[in-house]
C-alpha cells in the first residue's frame, strides 16, 4: 500500500519534471524507456569509441530513463516473482528493456529536425553496468562536486521510486552515477530499424 502510494507520488513529480525540463517521449505508445531533450552540451569534452567528439556548445541528445516506468517494472517483477527475483535478475531485466528501447531511440534521433547536428547521445545513470555491451562508452565525472551533486539528485529520484527494489538493484556496486554516451553513427549501426530509409 505504501509502495503504491510512493509510486503514485513519483508519477506526479515526474509529470511536473517532464514539462519543466522539456523532455520528449521517444515512443510513449510502446512504453519506451527513453525520454530525450535536445540541448547544447555543457561539460568536459567527450570522445566516443569510434572517435566522435562532443565539445561544450555542441548540440546533443540528453538521455533520461523513464524512472517511474522502471519503478513499475521492478515492482511488477517483485510482485510476480517474490523473493526469487534477485538483484542480478532485475538488473538483467532492465538491461533487456533498455536494449529493446534503443531501435526506437535511433529512429527518433534520425527523424528529429536537428538530426544532422546531433552526433552524440549522453546521459547520467546508476545503470551503467553492461552499458558498454550495448555500445555505450562509460566515464567518471572529472570533478568530485559534479559527481556528488549528481549522486544526490539520483538518490532523491530513488527515494520516490520503490525503495526496496531499487536498493536491492544497486546494492552490489554502490550508488555512484557515471556518464554513458554513444555516437549517433554507432547507435544507427547497431540499432537502426530495417524499415528506416
Amino acid at each position: 500500500m505504501v509502495t503504491g502510494g510512493i509510486i503514485h507520488l513519483w508519477r506526479v513529480v515526474d509529470w511536473i519534471y517532464f514539462h519543466i525540463s522539456r523532455l520528449q517521449y521517444v515512443d510513449q505508445e510502446n512504453q519506451n524507456l527513453f525520454r530525450v531533450v535536445i540541448k547544447r552540451y555543457r561539460g568536459e569534452s567527450l570522445t566516443t569509441r569510434d572517435g566522435v567528439k562532443l565539445h561544450p556548445g555542441d548540440r546533443y541528445a540528453k538521455l533520461h530513463l523513464h524512472n517511474w516506468r522502471l519503478a513499475q517494472l521492478l515492482r511488477s517483477a517483485r510482485k510476480n516473482g517474490g523473493q526469487s527475483v534477485t538483484a542480478l535478475r532485475m538488473e538483467l531485466m532492465v538491461m533487456r528493456r533498455i536494449r529493446q528501447s534503443l531501435p526506437a531511440l535511433a529512429m527518433f534521433i534520425n527523424q528529429h529536425p536537428h538530426s544532422e547536428e546531433i552526433q552524440v547521445l549522453a546521459g547520467t545513470t546508476f545503470l551503467f553496468r553492461g552499458a558498454d555491451h550495448l555500445g555505450f562508452d562509460i566515464a567518471d565525472f572529472n570533478h568530485p562536486w559534479k559527481s556528488k551533486s549528481k549522486t544526490m539528485l539520483l538518490k532523491l529520484i530513488l527515494l520516490f521510486c520503490q525503495p526496496t527494489q531499487w536498493k536491492q538493484l544497486y546494492s552490489r556496486r554502490g550508488l555512484v552515477p557515471k556518464r554513458v554516451f554513444i555516437s549517433r553513427h554507432q547507435l544507427n549501426r547497431t540499432y537502426k530499424m530495417r524499415t528506416e530509409p
